[in-house]
């Protein structure tokens, strides 16, 4: 299955999900305007590019409720128990996690204290140093 068809089944489930494309190929992006997406990113993207995505969401982010925030909070220190886990059983400190990350060390703190949450590109970055899956790391 091709991120379109993904697309497709979401918004069938979902249809007020924003969708961010972002591929190498740019014959895709006439193909996936039949899905609305907020937006068509060719890579390589930088975060300006992503952040600018972001504010002109189709569907913007509203109504945040008190219970979404807690719900984010318990996630985010979920993920960072997951992070640390991996990177235990893999004996890597947490400095040396930090620098083949190329963070800082109160970063990784952060993640593995369920202060913060490592953004998608730094996930995919975390899951290829611990060699795991992201739906590992987010369950």
């Amino acid at each position: 299955m091709n991120g379109i068809n993904l697309a497709e089944k979401i918004l069938k489930e979902f249809p007020r999900t924003n969708i961010i494309y972002i591929t190498g190929y740019e014959k895709y992006a006439f193909e996936s305007y039949r899905t609305h997406a907020s937006a068509f990113l060719l890579k390589p993207i930088g975060p300006e590019m992503l952040e600018d995505a972001l504010r002109n969401l189709r569907y913007p982010v509203s109504n945040i409720t008190e219970d979404m925030l807690v719900e984010q909070s318990l996630t985010g220190s979920v993920i960072g128990m997951r992070i640390q886990k991996c990177r235990e059983e893999r004996g890597i400190s947490r400095n040396d996690f930090a620098e083949a990350l190329g963070c800082v060390l109160s970063t990784v703190g952060r993640w593995e204290n369920g202060s913060r949450v490592p953004d998608v590109p730094m996930l995919m970055r975390i899951a290829k140093t611990l060699g795991v899956k992201i739906d590992d790391l987010l369950g």
